[in-house]
């Protein structure tokens, strides 16, 4: 069997070294594992508005005791959202920016801002594109029939109709 080296002309102290190529392909591995983590805690780390089209000067905010749709000033931390990527799923859980430990959920029934477990689908969310427009809709993973909207006034999760501009949501990148 021919080896890798056996026809080689180079000097031996410049030939390959297996052992020095493992540890090499190591270190890449680590490098590249730490480049895709950072790259996740940067996406983890982009924040967005939910601004409703019917009222747009409605945003979804933690402001105050529970998680609400109004209006917002400048630099709210309360009205920026992290929208995660449940891993092995078409799922997002959405979190608060300033009160990090707060995700949108149902698992009590009523839609509220609090933490979760993570096998909560109470807490998972799809993100539907309105066709012909820029706007979403918010659908729970668990009650498949639940969507945020603001058709009655104030924040909820709910049935809606498909022209309910309440239940349609753009989303703002914010710094």
């Amino acid at each position: 069997m021919t080896t890798l080296f056996e026809n080689d002309t180079m000097p031996a102290p410049h030939r390959t070294n297996p052992a020095r190529t493992s540890s090499t392909r190591a270190a890449s591995v680590v490098v590249f594992m730490c480049a895709a983590l950072f790259s996740l805690a940067a996406q983890a780390q982009s924040f967005t508005w939910f601004q409703n089209r019917w009222q747009p000067e409605k945003y979804i905010h933690a402001e105050y005791e529970r998680v609400q749709a109004g209006q917002i000033k400048p630099g709210w931390h309360s009205a920026q959202w992290t929208v995660e990527l449940v891993p092995g799923t078409n799922f997002y859980r959405i979190r608060n920016r300033w009160k990090s430990d707060q995700y949108l959920h149902l698992e009590y029934g009523a839609l509220q801002g609090g933490p979760v477990q993570g096998a909560w689908h109470s807490a998972m969310w799809t993100l539907e594109r309105v066709p012909e427009t820029n706007f979403i809709r918010v659908r729970n993973r668990w009650k498949r029939d639940q969507f945020l909207h603001i058709e009655y006034g104030g924040l909820q999760s709910g049935p809606i109709q498909g022209g309910w501009w309440s239940a349609m949501w753009s989303m703002k990148a914010q710094p």
